[in-house]
């Protein structure tokens, strides 16, 4: 058992339970956040009593929206495309071969970098990976061209970013 726990905190494993835990994360966030503004608005004598009665009576179900935090004109990148383009084409280029790119290479890439993609697109930093996971490809191990990938990434970032999804599926799957 020891073992088994010490190869899930290291390795693909641990990134593989992280992720599902993330995906779990998101609704729970919005209730956990509604519940406590109910209970913050209301203040009752015994907040787990009011709870437990809440959850009952007015149930809440999370929107999609809940997660968005910004307005929608805050999370645009308002950059020139030829700009978005060359910033793209650099990170294109540091992870490819041949001109053709390793999808699964760059999304364990900007996984344990998240910086990678927080200093050049803070809005988009969590929609681009999904994007790249998300491209249509005919084989499941099939490399990016430029095109393909300039053409998806693009099209992500110009919508505004940081909006998150009730729910995720891999292209893997």
């Amino acid at each position: 058992f020891v073992d088994r726990m010490a190869s899930l905190l290291h390795g693909t494993e641990s990134a593989e339970l992280m992720e599902d835990m993330s995906i779990f994360a998101v609704p729970v966030r919005s209730l956990l956040r509604e519940y406590l503004r109910r209970v913050l608005v209301d203040r009752p004598s015994d907040p787990v009593a009011y709870l437990l009665e809440e959850i009952k009576e007015r149930p809440y179900v999370p929107q999609e929206d809940d997660e968005a935090d910004a307005a929608p004109s805050d999370l645009l990148d308002l950059r020139p495309t030829d700009t978005k383009k060359k910033i793209l084409r650099q990170l294109f280029d540091a992870y490819a071969e041949d001109d053709h790119l390793d999808r699964a290479k760059l999304l364990v890439a900007l996984a344990n970098d998240p910086s990678i993609l927080l200093e050049r697109f803070p809005s988009h930093a969590k929609d681009i990976p999904r994007t790249i996971e998300h491209i249509q490809v005919k084989q499941r191990h099939a490399m990016l061209t430029w095109k393909t990938f300039s053409e998806a990434t693009l099209k992500c970032l110009a919508k505004p970013g940081g909006k998150k999804k009730k729910t995720r599926q891999s292209s893997l799957r």
